[in-house]
């Protein structure tokens, strides 16, 4: 009986607005009942769409005053009508209280609670993919936002809703409208060094501009809370180990510099809109997804030599150290992040420093070979040690990681062996 009411109430609306509106008009009014940012079922919800009626007969006429009026583009009402919403709240089995579960709604009555509507950036790409699968897993509705330069399609869970878009694309507010996410955990981003030195202005555009574009976005459509993450090469060459949230910033790539400004954004837009956030800077992120093709992790690097039994490039004498953690303690650290630690920059690492040496006779040895590096002299700006000290994620998120170094290794080993193994079938 709701229901035919409501389809009653709506067929009623519709013939009004045909008779007192323009075209343009009416897809607005149209967009509102369909995505239900005005619910009938709500008390008010008459009145509201009545001063919207009266207030756009007399005084809109252009779709730029109706983009000023509304705070919404043209293009993405008519786009939302087209498209029908994916994963709704009731697809993924979640209970409707009082007004229609809408993005609207959920924003006004939901809370934290078990369920969540979450925007991934980057939810192609290594560590994004491996996040979004877990998302799904802990049953919350999950949007990839990803341009696909580096990220890979197949690797998105199937319960997740995915939109072939860039983070600098004006049109990215038009996502922000249709699904209305309760959270943003923002990974996308320009993460290869060399890179960065030979095309600062692309690395600051994609990490720097894309972030405020991301926050604009979350301010304008009432994202809850960022998580934002940030790098250990904020930090550039330690002056002690193991390297706390205290330690001086002195990035020594435009990489740091361009991973650290968005820092500040982020608390800024969080001190004038009252978004929250939780900036997590990683350690040397590894595991399965990651490309060994490029600058990517040395782990890949490594393991996709010994695979195919070459001799892996060390440069320097090999005693330099870094912090590695598998990238399922990263995704685990996100998640633990969504209800706790607002307002804080926390380090996510191992709090263990191994050597580029001692790694690679830890991946012979599982991988049952004995192959020697090549040395090579070592190369200008490298930084000799480096590990994160995590006590602080430990106090805030209650994380601690569950996978040692041998244990990342073996997933990752028996991922790589399998890629390979398929590539010669």
């Amino acid at each position: 009986m709701n229901s035919l009411m409501e389809t009653i109430e709506i067929s009623y609306l519709l013939r009004i607005i045909r008779q007192r509106m323009t075209l343009i008009v009416s897809l607005v009014a149209v967009f509102v009942v369909t995505t239900g940012l005005v619910s009938f079922s709500c008390v008010g919800g008459w009145l509201r769409i009545a001063f919207l009626l009266e207030v756009l007969d007399k005084s809109v006429k252009t779709e730029e005053q109706i983009e000023e009026l509304l705070g919404i583009p043209v293009l993405g009402v008519i786009a939302a009508i087209q498209q029908p919403k994916k994963n709704t709240f009731a697809q993924v089995g979640g209970s409707e209280k009082g007004c229609a579960s809408t993005g609207m709604d959920r924003h006004h009555e939901s809370g934290w609670g078990e369920y969540m509507k979450i925007l991934v950036t980057g939810g192609a790409g290594f560590i994004g993919s491996i996040l979004v699968g877990r998302l799904v897993d802990h049953n919350h509705e999950v949007v990839v936002v990803d341009n696909l330069v580096t990220g890979n399609r197949g690797n998105v869970s199937e319960g997740a809703t995915f939109y072939l878009q860039d983070i600098l694309d004006k049109k990215l507010q038009e996502i922000f409208l249709m699904e209305q996410p309760d959270c943003v955990i923002h990974l996308a981003a320009q993460c290869l060094v060399q890179r960065s030195v030979k095309d600062p202005l692309l690395d600051a555009s994609i990490n720097i501009m894309g972030t405020i574009n991301l926050l604009e976005n979350c301010c304008r459509h009432r994202v809850k809370k960022m998580i934002y993450a940030s790098s250990a090469a904020v930090y550039g060459d330690p002056k002690y180990l193991g390297i706390d949230e205290h330690h001086p910033i002195q990035p020594s790539s435009f990489y740091g510099i361009s991973k650290y400004a968005p820092e500040h954004y982020v608390q800024a837009y969080a001190a004038l809109y009252g978004l929250k956030y939780t900036i997590l800077r990683y350690a040397n992120v590894y595991g399965i997804r990651q490309d060994s093709k490029g600058e990517g992790g040395v782990i890949s690097i490594f393991a996709d030599c010994l695979l195919k039994n070459k001799r892996p490039l060390i440069y320097g004498d090999g005693n330099q150290t870094r912090d590695f953690i598998y990238v399922e303690d990263i995704a685990a650290a996100n998640i633990a992040a969504l209800t706790s630690a607002d307002g804080e920059i926390l380090n996510i690492g191992t709090n263990q420093p191994t050597s580029i040496n001692e790694l690679l006779q830890l991946m012979n040895e599982i991988n049952g070979t004995d192959i020697e590096p090549v040395y090579l002299p070592e190369r200008a700006g490298d930084i000799r040690h480096s590990y994160l000290n995590n006590n602080k994620a430990l106090k805030y998120l209650e994380w601690k990681p569950k996978f040692n170094l041998k244990e990342g290794l073996e997933e990752t080993f028996d991922f790589y062996s399998s890629q390979t193994s398929s590539k010669r079938g």
